[in-house]
């Protein structure tokens, strides 16, 4: 197992990519080996470490908050994500673990809201979805949710975003 874990570190090391290797480990050796590996190779993963914890910590948080899925009810967490209103890459330090920065929405949901096809209306509480051919799915569209207001601040900014997106669109 040491061998495996220590070929498939020099393997993924040869990019430089300290932050990609960790994250490929993870998923296949336990991280205690992994921590062990990269001190011997002199590569401090604690940042790694520490994020992931912040982000864990972040997930429970909006999960204690919201229970289900805003938008229709799925109480099972396993079929939801935890998404960022804010996109993660485009956040301050502090907005990427604001708990206000965060919705529980089902996986499937989740890509839509990224991809700025569905968005929330933050002066109606509704949800908008456009360009999207999935009756599953549509029929959500002007569904009033349960919003903290707390949250509005990054609401607006992804509506906002949202209807640029969406104009852009439809005058292609």
């Amino acid at each position: 197992m040491l061998q495996e874990l220590l070929d498939e570190t020099n393997i993924l090391l040869k990019t430089n990519d300290y932050e990609n290797t960790y994250n490929i480990m993870k998923k296949k050796f336990n991280i205690e080996d992994i921590k062990l590996i990269f001190s011997l190779l002199n590569i401090d993963i604690s940042t790694n470490v520490q994020k992931e914890n912040r982000l864990n910590g972040f997930r429970q948080n909006v999960i204690d908050r919201y229970h289900n899925c805003i938008i229709t009810g799925c109480k099972d967490i396993s079929r939801c994500d935890v998404c960022h209103i804010k996109p993660f890459n485009e956040c301050t330090f502090k907005q990427k673990y604001d708990v206000n920065n965060g919705l529980v929405l089902r996986k499937d949901l989740h890509p839509l809201f990224d991809n700025y096809k569905m968005s929330i209306n933050p002066y109606e509480k509704t949800i908008n979805i456009l360009n999207v051919d999935d009756d599953d799915i549509t029929k959500y569209n002007n569904k009033v949710v349960n919003i903290f207001d707390e949250s509005l601040e990054y609401v607006k900014l992804h509506y906002e975003k949202f209807l640029i997106i969406n104009k852009q669109n439809s005058t292609k």
